[in-house]
């Protein structure tokens, strides 16, 4: 990573949990532009936000844009750990950022999201 890289990552800090599983803690870039293309990128296509105003969860917004479009079901459980009610025809595809959220900004994931996701073992 060069000094420039690491300069235009200093914005919020995104969890982002994939399919399997797993998930990383990391800094989106701070250049609005820049952060959009990077959530389009993580997510893979075109994306819906839910939430609950506090946090935000980004999503693929038509699985058709995904190549091999997995459920998501470590996203959805932390989701509805946090109050969200899963659509019963089913729920999130691909990898899923959340992110903290205030007015319109997008913020820091909310240390709760984070503490939940290490109990829930999809971070260390």
């Amino acid at each position: 990573m060069t000094a420039a890289d690491a300069i235009e990552h200093t914005g919020p800090l995104a969890l982002v949990v994939q399919p399997d599983g797993t998930a990383t803690a990391e800094r989106l870039p701070v250049n609005p532009a820049a952060c959009l293309a990077a959530l389009r990128e993580a997510i893979g296509g075109h994306f819906e936000a839910i939430g609950n105003g506090r946090w935000c969860a980004y999503t693929i917004e038509d699985v058709r844009d995904l190549a091999n479009p997995q459920p998501n079901r470590p996203a959805d459980r932390l989701a509805e750990m946090l109050g969200w009610r899963t659509h019963p025809m089913g729920g999130m595809c691909g990898a899923v950022v959340f992110l903290g959220h205030q007015g319109v900004d997008e913020i820091d994931v909310p240390e709760d999201v984070l503490e939940l996701a290490h109990v829930m073992g999809l971070i260390p």
